[in-house]
């Protein structure tokens, strides 16, 4: 028999201890059922995507952007293979991704820092992979491949690559490329565009980047825990861009770039009856595969610090006064408003007074000469003496025919319209009157008077075919990448100059007589008829900036050109050159004879 000493006492306190104790195990037990039911039912479908995500992921392929042709299909633009590295960062615990961005950073000569910086980019898309360098070379490429397995979360990526076959030729044409900024971002996002995706930021590479970028396609891949691919799932291919067949010549192309050399300036072609742009070169230029490229940011800080201004087109967005060749517009003004006749003459003795002495360029004087002999020789003496006859409104009525002070709208960001200043502009402008000393200098091209060189091709061209002024344009079609015509442009005409027969006849006269014996002899071809007018248009900062534009043939007119050479000095000796070396160029070319020319 077995005895026992507890009292009552003892077994209350016992019970007590049981039940509290089975309490707390029961609370326990719910609140484990409560997490259960939380993680398993209310959250299990968030961390079922976590985890399929973490094991399966999204890479997106990059869809190769359409090529960009001159007209006669010589490929300007293109696309190849280059390799990108990039990062996965789910799945990764802070330690193994520090671990792989200190083996990047050995291996792709990139602070830490850096890389972090281009990590964070997708923290808002944390399943996108994060792109670290692109382009690399194949050797880094190798590099980086061989230590895989030390870098958890890193992929290569074979994408496409832009690339700009003649460098920095036809540069302000065709643009660039460089990463969609987060303000552009926020604007294209519902386009498919994604964060770290290149788009075009000047020239047709951005006018038309819905049409060259193509569409994306995607890969699905298989990942372990550290983000290493172990397979591929499925894939849908990207599609292809369109590809774009340029207005541009590029032999005319390559001989303006050539003309111009170093010197800082713009060449303008134009086909005087349709308003295609043959040519556009903009000097200094810079290479567009820069763009396209991680490894070489400070050739890109250099384009933007240059001096020069290598990225604006000055063609287009560089305003300068016309010089001598606003005469033209002077002479159309007098003869539409019957203000001289054509036989009438002004003396030049060298110098004309008008409260101050203004100078003609022939020290000498050119004597006694009518307006055809006056445009010939380019005597400014004979024009003041027009112009104040004229007068500013006429002049500036004109001008506006003519399309100055106006957007050519040839289809590039940035265009400047010019100045076509008058009396009630200064007034509104700077607060005082005109001045006829003002008008005297308007009428030689100086002055408050603003031009662009696009401009000036399209005023040549006017005189040339009757007083038509095209709306210029650089593409001819869009064609889909098998070659289906998407779209194709046609000439525009943007408005007719009512000019009379005698006007054009007499100008065109004397715009041959230029070439053939005045001031733009320089320009002269043999077997060819030119017309043209240099300019000599002071500039404050230095050297006169040089000036010449023209139309060929007289007879039957194809070409226009414009050409301006910054502190070049005299129009005649330094852009008429230029002028003479792409109608060198055009008229001995075989395009050019097979249609009877020659």
């Amino acid at each position: 028999m077995i005895y026992s000493s507890a009292t009552g006492e003892d077994i209350r306190l016992a019970r007590i201890r049981i039940i509290v104790l089975g309490g707390i195990f029961a609370f326990l037990f719910s609140v484990v059922l409560v997490r259960l039911y939380q993680i398993q039912i209310l959250q299990g479908g968030g961390f079922r995507k976590k985890s399929e995500e973490n094991r399966v992921q999204f890479i997106p392929v990059t869809a190769p952007r359409g090529m960009i042709l001159d007209r006669t299909g010589k490929v300007l633009v293109r696309n190849r293979p280059s390799f990108d590295i990039s990062v996965i960062q789910p799945g990764l615990s802070p330690e193994i991704l520090k671990q792989t961005i200190t083996g990047l950073s050995r291996l792709l000569n990139l602070s830490e820092a850096e890389i972090r910086v281009h990590l964070a980019e997708k923290k808002d898309r944390p399943f996108n992979p994060a792109l670290i360098a692109r382009d690399v070379d194949r050797k880094t490429m190798t590099r980086v491949a061989e230590r895989k397995i030390d870098l958890p979360g890193v992929i290569i990526q074979v994408s496409p690559r832009r690339d700009y076959v003649y460098g920095d030729l036809s540069a302000h044409i065709i643009g660039y490329l460089s990463e969609v900024s987060r303000q552009e971002l926020e604007e294209l996002r519902q386009k498919g565009y994604r964060s770290g995706d290149l788009i075009g930021k000047a020239g047709v590479e951005k006018k038309f980047d819905d049409y060259l970028r193509g569409e994306n396609g995607v890969e699905q891949v298989e990942v372990d825990v550290k983000g290493r691919k172990l397979g591929v799932i499925s894939r849908k291919d990207p599609t292809l861009g369109d590809n774009l067949t340029l207005t541009i010549d590029y032999e005319l192309q390559h001989t303006a770039e050539e003309a111009l050399g170093d010197s800082a300036g713009a060449v303008v072609v134009l086909n005087v009856n349709t308003g295609e742009v043959l040519a556009l070169a903009s000097k200094p230029a810079f290479d567009p595969n820069v763009f396209v490229s991680h490894q070489k940011k400070i050739q890109i800080k250099k384009f933007f610090s240059d001096p020069r201004y290598p990225l604006i087109n000055r063609a287009i967005s560089a305003q300068y006064p016309p010089g001598s060749q606003f005469k033209i517009v002077v002479a159309s003004a007098a003869l539409e408003n019957n203000l001289v006749k054509p036989s009438e003459t002004f003396y030049c003795g060298g110098s004309y007074y008008l409260g101050r002495r203004y100078a003609c360029w022939k020290k000498q004087g050119h004597g006694w000469k009518n307006l055809e002999e006056a445009i010939i020789h380019s005597c400014n003496v004979y024009f003041y003496q027009l112009g104040l006859q004229v007068g500013v409104e006429r002049m500036a009525e004109m001008s506006r025919d003519f399309g100055l002070g106006q957007l050519s709208r040839i289809p590039f960001p940035h265009e400047k319209p010019g100045l076509v200043p008058d009396s009630e502009w200064k007034k509104k402008t700077l607060g005082e009157r005109w001045h006829a000393g003002e008008t005297v200098n308007y009428s030689i091209g100086q002055g408050y008077i603003l031009t662009t060189p696009v401009q000036l091709a399209n005023l040549i061209g006017a005189v040339a075919n009757g007083g038509r002024i095209y709306k210029p344009w650089v593409v001819k079609s869009i064609r889909s990448p098998d070659g289906e015509v998407i779209n194709s442009f046609e000439p525009q005409l943007i408005r007719e100059v009512s000019l009379k027969p005698t006007t054009l006849s007499l100008l065109q006269r004397a715009l041959e007589g230029v070439v053939s014996r005045g001031t733009g002899g320089q320009a002269r071809i043999k077997g060819v008829r030119i017309g043209g007018k240099t300019g000599t248009a002071q500039n404050p900062h230095g050297e006169d900036h040089a000036w010449f534009m023209c139309f060929a043939p007289v007879d039957k007119p194809e070409l226009a050109i414009s050409v301006l050479v910054e502190h070049g000095g005299h129009g005649g000796a330094a852009a008429a050159p230029i002028a003479r070396k792409i109608m060198e160029t055009y008229f001995n070319s075989s395009k050019y004879t097979q249609h009877g020319h020659k």
